[in-house]
């Protein structure tokens, strides 16, 4: 190997070895800074105690607007959870079982850009018609 070779390999390394010095030092300093963070007081948090979650939801007339408190109640609490309608849509469709929950798959077939304003109207129009044979066929009818 020349001697010019030679050079240029040692300054090279040179240089490698000064970068290498350098970056553990910023990755102790931002080590030490992030060992001093301390959590904001009074952040809410992500997710709440299990209890708050409403039970299901099978279309009982009587228990709708016990329902949907408690589903407002999640989403103010939770809000980072839900800030967008897909994430309110979702969780409130996991909590439907029976016909409410063959009323949201025909719904969000018919419409998937649903916003959660919408979905929600739609669900209390449902309710508010009855279960009987009539108001299935007036669901069935208005469902676009």
């Amino acid at each position: 190997m020349t001697s010019h070779k030679l050079d240029t390999l040692e300054a090279l390394l040179a240089r490698h070895e000064a970068m290498f010095a350098h970056l553990l030092g910023q990755i102790a300093s931002l080590t030490q800074a992030v060992a001093r963070l301390t959590p904001l007081e009074g952040t809410p948090s992500v997710t709440a105690p299990s209890a708050l979650e409403p039970g299901p939801f099978s279309g009982e007339l009587s228990k709708c607007a016990g329902f949907l408190t408690q589903c407002s109640l999640v989403f103010r609490q939770q809000r980072r959870l839900f800030e967008d309608d897909g994430a309110r849509i979702a969780f409130f469709v996991q909590l439907l079982r029976d016909r409410a929950l063959l009323w949201a798959q025909a719904a969000l077939k018919a419409n998937p850009d649903i916003t959660y304003a919408v979905f929600l109207t739609k669900f209390k129009n449902v309710l508010e018609k009855g279960s009987g044979a009539e108001a299935a066929a007036h669901q069935l009818l208005n469902l676009k």
